[in-house]
Parts: C-alpha cells; sequence; structure tokens
C-alpha cells in the first residue's frame, strides 16, 4: 500500500485514486479556494527520460487542458513542482467513468449512448476549434458525473499548435481505441479523435470490444487490416442506421471519415432517430459534408479491399512505443470556397475568417406554441403552419468577437455604449462589444450589438465575399432552432438535460446573482460561453437557445397572425424595433424556448444581444 503524503504544495491529501507506470493521482483539497481537486503527479527522477524532458511534457499537458473552457472537459486548474514531484490540479468529478460501466456489462438504453457520445463530440468540437487533438479517447478517459455530466479528460498526450516535442513515428494512445495512422506513427489530425470516438460508440453498442488480442502486436494488426462487423451482426436489436455510422466514423483513412466532430454529432441524431444519411453532393472534397449512403457499404466486413501491412511495420510500430507525452496537432486545413447548390448537412465557409456556415434542408412546421405568459395570457399564439420551401445556410454558431472584430477593423464602425448588468441593468458609455462587464475571449459570441450594428455586419461581409448573407427571418430562425421536433421537444430550460442543451441562467449564475430564476442545474457559466460549448441541435446548429438573444430581420408586431406563411420576413408594423429569439445567458428558464418573442429598439445594445447570419446556399 502506498503511503499517502500530507501536502503536495498547498493542496492537502485525501485519498489516492489512481496509480499508473509515472506517477499517482490523488485527491486532494484545496485549503485557499476550499474545493478538492485530483491532483495528478509525476516524479522527476525517471532514467527513461530526461528529467527536464519529462517536465516539459507534463508542463504541456497543463497547457493542453489548461486554456480548455467546457462544461464536458475537465478543467485544469494549475502547474506546480514540489519535493522532486511536477504536479496538475485539476477539477474533481465525483462518478464513474465509462469504463468501469462497460467491465461490469452496464446495458445501455440508445438514449444513454447518444447523450453521452453526443457530449463527448460536442467537447471534441469545441477542442479542435480550440487547437488541441486529444489523441486518447477511450471509455477510461469519458467520465460520467453523479450529476449525469459526462466529462471527457486527460489531454496529457494532446498535440498543442507550434509544440515540438512530439516528433511524427511516436505512438501515443491506447492501442485498441488507436486510429491505424496513429499506431503506425504517421502524423495524424482530428479525424484521429473521430475514430476513437467511433470505436467507443461501438463497445457501447455491442457490448464488445472492436478489436482485442492476446498481445499488442495482434491488436495493432486488427486495427490496420480487419474491419469491423456491423453491430446490428452482433446485436439484432439495433437499428440498421447505426451501422453506416460506425462505418464512416471506423473508416481506416481520415478522407473516409466524417470531417469534423460537429458533422459526426449530426449523423449520430439523425441515425438514432432512424433517419438516413443525408447524400453528399459530389466533387466536393474540400467541404465538410455528410455522407453518401453509396459511400457506406452496410456489410462492413466486405465493403473494402483489405490492407495488408507488413510484419515489419507492425514491430515498428511496437517499437516506437506508448508514450504518455505532450505535443501539437498538425495544423488543420482550411476550408475553400464551396460551389453552388450544395445539399442538406453540407458545412463550409466563403473565405478562412468567414463564419462557418450549415445547409438546413427545406420543410414545414408550427410556429407559435400554446406557452402562456407571466400574465397567464398566451404568449407566443397563434400557432400557424409555415412552409420553409428551400434550401438555407445558417451559421452554425453566433458571431464571435473575432469575426465582428475583422469587421470593425475593416470599417471602423462605431461601438460604444451598453446596458450591461451588475445585479441591475444600466447604460454605460465605456461599454462596448469589446467591454461587456465581464469576461470573454475571441471564441465567445459578440455581445453589445444593435440591430443596426449586425445589418451593417451582414452588408459588409456579403461585399468581401459576394453572395448576399443577411439575418434570419423570424420564421427561419424558428424552423432552425426546432430542427424537426415539435415544440413541446424543445424546452431545453425545463428538461433535465438543459446544462448539456443550453447556457441559461442556472445555480452557476444564482451564486452571482441571487434570488435568479434559474434551472436545476449547473453548466460553469455566469454569462456567455464560448460558441459551440454545448450540444448541437438535430440540423448541426449551436446556441440556438442561450447563450446570447439573436436579433432577426423582423420588425416587432403583438402577434404573427398576418406574419407571411413562406418563411420570409415580416417587414411591416413598428420597424423601429426588431425581433430577437432564443434567450441568453441572463433569461430565465421560462422564455428559454424556440417560439419566445422579444423585442427592442434597432439600436439599443445589450450584453445578452447577438445574433448569426444566413445565405442562401
Amino acid at each position: 500500500m502506498v503511503d499517502l503524503p500530507q501536502k503536495i504544495g498547498k493542496y492537502d491529501i485525501v485519498d489516492m485514486l489512481g496509480q499508473g507506470a509515472m506517477g499517482i493521482v490523488y485527491k486532494a483539497f484545496d485549503p485557499l479556494i476550499r474545493r478538492y481537486v485530483a491532483l495528478k503527479t509525476i516524479q522527476l527522477n525517471f532514467t527513461q527520460l530526461q528529467e527536464d524532458d519529462i517536465v516539459q511534457r507534463f508542463l504541456r499537458e497543463a497547457q493542453a487542458a489548461g486554456h480548455l473552457n467546457h462544461p464536458n472537459i475537465v478543467a485544469v486548474y494549475e502547474y506546480g513542482e514540489d519535493d522532486g514531484r511536477a504536479f496538475i490540479a485539476m477539477e474533481y468529478v465525483e462518478g464513474r467513468t465509462l469504463v468501469e460501466l462497460l467491465k461490469q456489462k452496464h446495458p445501455f438504453a440508445l438514449a444513454d449512448i447518444h447523450r453521452i457520445l453526443g457530449s463527448v463530440l460536442t467537447a471534441l468540437d469545441y477542442s479542435h476549434r480550440m487547437g488541441v487533438i486529444h489523441r486518447d479517447v477511450k471509455p477510461g478517459n469519458i467520465m460520467l458525473s453523479s450529476d449525469g455530466t459526462v466529462k471527457v479528460m486527460d489531454f496529457g498526450i494532446a498535440r498543442i499548435e507550434s509544440s515540438e516535442l512530439t516528433q511524427t513515428g511516436t505512438i501515443l494512445g491506447t492501442p485498441g481505441y488507436m486510429s491505424p495512422e496513429q499506431l503506425l506513427g504517421e502524423s495524424v489530425d482530428l479525424r484521429s479523435d473521430l475514430y476513437s470516438t467511433g470505436i467507443v460508440l461501438y463497445e457501447m453498442l455491442t457490448g464488445e470490444r472492436a478489436f482485442s488480442g492476446q498481445s499488442f502486436a495482434s491488436v495493432i494488426y486488427k486495427v490496420i487490416n480487419d474491419d469491423l462487423s456491423p453491430p446490428s451482426r452482433l446485436k439484432p436489436s439495433l437499428p440498421g442506421s447505426l451501422d453506416a455510422l460506425v462505418a464512416r466514423a471506423c473508416a481506416k483513412k481520415g478522407k473516409d471519415r466524417y470531417q469534423s466532430a460537429a458533422e459526426f454529432s449530426a449523423a449520430l441524431s439523425r441515425a438514432f432517430s432512424g433517419q438516413p444519411e443525408v447524400p453528399a453532393a459530389a466533387g466536393q472534397p474540400t467541404v465538410v459534408s455528410s455522407p453518401s449512403a453509396a459511400d457506406v457499404p452496410t456489410n462492413m466486413d466486405k465493403a473494402r479491399p483489405r490492407r495488408k501491412w507488413p510484419v515489419a511495420a507492425i514491430l515498428l510500430a511496437v517499437a516506437a512505443g506508448i508514450v504518455l507525452a505532450i505535443g501539437l496537432m498538425w495544423p488543420i486545413g482550411r476550408e475553400k470556397p464551396h460551389p453552388a447548390g450544395l445539399s442538406p448537412g453540407t458545412v463550409f465557409r466563403d473565405c478562412a475568417t468567414c463564419p462557418e456556415m450549415i445547409v438546413i434542408p427545406p420543410g414545414r412546421f408550427v410556429q407559435g406554441s400554446t406557452a402562456v405568459a407571466s400574465d397567464g395570457e398566451p404568449a407566443d399564439e397563434p400557432r400557424r403552419p409555415v412552409a420553409i420551401d428551400y434550401a438555407l445556410a445558417v451559421g452554425r454558431y453566433e458571431i464571435t468577437r473575432r469575426q465582428y472584430g475583422r469587421f470593425v477593423a475593416a470599417t471602423g464602425h462605431p461601438s460604444g455604449g451598453c446596458n450591461t448588468y451588475d445585479g441591475a441593468w444600466k447604460m454605460g458609455a465605456d461599454r462596448s462589444w469589446q467591454s461587456p462587464g465581464f469576461e470573454q475571449t475571441a471564441t465567445h459570441p459578440v455581445t453589445c450589438v444593435s440591430w443596426n450594428d449586425a445589418e451593417d455586419y451582414v452588408h459588409w461581409l456579403s461585399k468581401k465575399t459576394g453572395h448576399p448573407y443577411r439575418l434570419l427571418s423570424a420564421a427561419e430562425w424558428e424552423y432552425a432552432a426546432l430542427a424537426g421536433k415539435p415544440p413541446a421537444d424543445i424546452g431545453a430550460a425545463d428538461s433535465a438535460g438543459a446544462c448539456e442543451a443550453a447556457n441559461v441562467a442556472d445555480h452557476s449564475a444564482a451564486e452571482v446573482y441571487p434570488g435568479w430564476k434559474t434551472v436545476d442545474c449547473r453548466d460553469n457559466f455566469v454569462h456567455t460561453a464560448p460558441v459551440g460549448s454545448f450540444r448541437a441541435n438535430a440540423f448541426g446548429l449551436y446556441d440556438m437557445l442561450g447563450n446570447v438573444f439573436e436579433w432577426v430581420t423582423d420588425c416587432w408586431n403583438d402577434n404573427d397572425a398576418d406574419a407571411p406563411l413562406d418563411g420570409s420576413a415580416w417587414i411591416e408594423g413598428d420597424c423601429s424595433s426588431h425581433i430577437l429569439r432564443g434567450g441568453s445567458w441572463f433569461t430565465q428558464p421560462a422564455y428559454v424556448r424556440a417560439s419566445f418573442r422579444n423585442h427592442f429598439p434597432a439600436d439599443d445594445r445589450s450584453s445578452s444581444f447577438g445574433f448569426r447570419v444566413a445565405r442562401l446556399p
């Protein structure tokens, strides 16, 4: 039994959580902040590597995860050294890892698999956009907290942009979950994480390891050469739509897999709802798009000619070793301008710095809801059928500070004066999108923008790209937010999973602003969250609910009784005011719903106001 040290750095050691070849993980208590942490330590007297190299690698681990702030990622607080140890203090999560549940043959309902893997993909989408590839996605690094929150941990062998510590040819990760290119010591990109996630999905669906063997070399051989049997072959009760999903995710070559975590997540939602894959348009190799049914055979055993790797190559890979180290991801290629007429599900950018867009399909929906306002009167009536008989490209994320900053830098657009909240709303002449009264980064949604500001931005973007960008209409926005579901299914703020679905007023906010009406959960954000921090909807759109209110084109009217039924904006009524949709970090739960309508003067700025863009594909 290992004797516990009393202290490491400032931390009081409480218990040992785990032990590995290079160090120990402790449960510890921070007496200053008065919170428990997980303290990951490593001895500095290893003979396998130079001490300086170990310290640098361990420091890189802290740097890899330290700048990631996401509710589905275990937070890293501090790096330090003490008495011959280096340590990383990180968020302590009470719960169980996915590997523990799998070892116990825990039966996962399809809804639970969807929720867990959807949260993992949301975390990976965020980390990839922040420039970090995990490189060791496996059940042991997926934690299910006691309140049901999914947490991805141990970015310790991530590659971070610009690191020179880890070279091509070094294998990092856990063999049974690693991609073929990773096992062969080749350079990897974000698609390697998606492969590993697909392998985890396979194990959750079937209860069986995707690749196993009696030796390290035999596992490597199978990963490189053997195709998976379709999940429904091992478990006939599974829907056939999952076979194509797993085949795509676990393709041997990166180009044949999903090209982003968001694309994988959208396909996951379709597959679990029994929908077929959205066909990809031909001849678009640089555009992220959903797979064609012709590209994904359902018989995975015979779908692909097997490539046999020589024993020497496998032994070379084994010799490279599994090293827990940190370095940097390889640069991700930029998107190129896309051709016209893209199919639904396609993701594109019109330039390297333009907003990322996704094409949503045509459809029909019932606008409005039967919700009741605080005065007891109907809030969102009348309910009325609306037809969106055209494909529409919608911004996958709200416009960020970085994107808006480019517009301001190019045009000199004025931005002073904003209503901000500090226990009460007040106008501050010194407040602006750069200073909204709380801390933000470049990936947070821009706030303190008026409807006029948003209109000026889309006009500038249209001129810059040669494409007619605009704000969504109110009907388009509601259709995009519902994403094919009835209004009763959308109330994220009233559901048990509210803090996985949207950044809303929650326990985190109530601690800073006592007396708020909040949802009964915690998302760890008081104000805005970086875009894409929460689960995407079935159309692949992020933050349609919560985070910031989004301006739409329509003028204000007391109700929608006479609004157009074809999805177009209603440019009649009080056009000195315009509509805002979706709720925000500040909004009380009852109003965070797809049908809720709010309005403010066109020149009003608030730290809860933002926007996203749209255009015809």
